[in-house]
């Protein structure tokens, strides 16, 4: 297959190379000089990558399209806490959260994810991260129990921050 500029091939950790065996997406890229950064996306077809790579191209241009900036889960996770405790960000129950909730979580955080995780751009670290990345750090590993309380306030914050 013959390269196209600013088109990568991404093949599944899985396949083998040649002969690839798997179904391969194309990730578009077009470069934002505002920024300084890179504006990619994936799709499933080349086709659908080439027009999206000359319509972000154009877009870039004109002052349209910008590169997203980039957030860290610890930029994220004072963001969300902040506005819960002034009441901004409401429960499941529709109610704004209990001192003790916000300071468990806050406890939680600080003591099981942040020093870990913190400096990950929030993009790239999901959740479910906390839980494989306790394994082969210096803190020790952490109770199920409190990687599901960390991680539901940083999924809610997906939400509230504008995450993606």
């Amino acid at each position: 297959m013959r390269t196209t500029t600013g088109i990568r091939v991404r093949h599944a950790r899985s396949c083998p190379g040649k002969p690839c065996r798997c179904q391969p997406s194309f990730e578009a890229f077009v470069y934002d000089r505002r920024t300084k950064r890179k504006v990619r996306k994936t799709f499933p077809t080349l086709a659908a990558a080439k027009g999206w790579r000359a319509d972000a191209g154009s877009a870039v241009r004109k002052g349209g399209l910008r590169a997203a900036p980039a957030i860290t889960l610890r930029d994220a996770w004072t963001t969300w806490a902040d506005a819960a405790e002034r009441g901004e960000i409401l429960s499941r129950h529709r109610r704004p959260y209990k001192p003790w909730a916000l300071r468990g979580y806050r406890a939680d955080m600080d003591n099981y994810v942040l020093p870990d995780l913190g400096a990950l751009r929030w993009v790239t670290s999901p959740p479910t991260t906390c839980r494989r990345s306790s394994t082969g750090s210096s803190v020790p590993v952490r109770p199920a129990r409190r990687c599901a309380t960390c991680s539901c306030p940083a999924r809610r914050s997906i939400g509230s921050i504008g995450g993606s």
